[in-house]
C-alpha cells in the first residue's frame, strides 16, 4: 500500500479540521473523532481522514471481511500473523485460498458481519460459533467493502507496527506511534509469488489475553470503520 508523506506542518494543519461534511446526508456534519481513532499515529489519522471523507468507487460490491490466523511455525511466540481481506463468499474464497498458497495453513478467527443470531442480536461481540467451513453461512453483508477492507487495512497497518492495545494508555492519544509492535519487511510468497499486503503481524497480548487479538483489537477496529461505511458512505 503506497501512502502519501505529510510533513509535521502539515500533519498539524489537517487535524485542526473536527469534522467533515456526511457523504449521505450532505447537509450534516460529522466529527472526525467518532470514526478516527487517537490511538493511531498522527500521519495516519490524517490518511484516514481523507479517506473516509472520499466517495467510495462505482464498481464497488456488497461482501463482508475475515480474519485468518496464518499458521506459521517460524513466527516467534509472542506474535500472530492475521490475514484480514474481504469476499462475497467465504467458504469458497477460504478453499481458494488453501488451493492457491498450500503450503499456508489458516485457522479461521471470524468474519464481519457476523452471522444473524440471538446471541449478536444482544451484542455484537457475541462470540462466533459457526467457525467450521462447513458451517459458516454469512446472511449479511456490509456495502463497498473494498472500501471497508481500505480502511481497515490503514488502520491496522498502524497498530500492527505500533501495538497500542499493549500501553496502560490504550485506547487513548497517549498510546500512539510507540512502535511496540513488529515492524514487517514483507517479500513474495513462496506459492503464489505475490506480496501479502493483507497479512499483518500482531505482538500478542501476555497472560491470559494471550491469543484475544482478534476479539480485543482487530474486529472493533473493523466493526466501528464498517458502521460508518454503511451509514456515512455514499456515492
Amino acid at each position: 500500500m503506497r501512502l502519501p508523506h505529510y510533513c509535521k506542518a502539515d500533519l498539524k494543519m489537517c487535524l485542526k479540521e473536527m469534522s467533515f461534511r456526511c457523504l449521505k446526508f450532505p447537509s450534516e456534519l460529522r466529527p472526525f473523532a467518532a470514526w478516527v481513532p487517537s490511538f493511531i499515529e498522527e500521519r495516519t489519522q490524517v490518511l484516514l481522514r481523507d479517506a473516509i471523507r472520499k466517495p467510495p468507487s462505482r464498481v464497488d460490491v456488497e461482501g463482508l471481511l475475515y480474519g485468518l490466523q496464518v499458521d506459521d511455525p517460524t513466527c516467534p511466540y509472542d506474535v500472530v500473523k492475521v490475514k484480514i481481506g474481504r469476499t462475497t463468499h467465504i467458504n469458497r474464497h477460504y478453499n481458494e485460498h488453501l488451493n492457491t498458497c498450500p503450503s499456508l495453513r489458516y485457522t479461521i478467527l471470524g468474519y464481519y458481519p457476523p452471522r444473524a443470531s440471538p446471541e449478536s442480536a444482544t451484542s455484537p461481540f457475541a462470540l462466533q460459533t459457526d467457525l467450521g467451513v462447513a458451517h459458516m453461512k454469512p446472511t449479511d453483508t456490509v456495502p463497498f467493502s473494498h472500501r471497508l477492507e481500505y480502511l481497515a487495512h490503514l488502520v491496522l497497518a498502524d497498530v500492527a507496527a505500533n501495538a497500542p492495545y499493549l500501553c496502560t494508555a490504550w485506547p487513548t492519544s497517549d498510546s500512539a506511534g510507540l512502535r511496540l509492535g513488529v515492524i514487517q519487511e514483507r517479500s513474495p510468497c513462496t506459492d503464489c509469488k505475490h506480496v501479502h499486503e493483507e497479512v499483518f503481524v500482531f505482538r500478542r497480548f501476555p497472560g491470559n489475553l494471550r491469543g484475544k487479538e482478534w476479539e480485543l483489537v482487530i474486529r472493533p477496529i473493523i466493526m466501528k470503520l464498517a458502521l460508518h461505511v454503511e451509514f456515512y458512505s455514499a456515492l
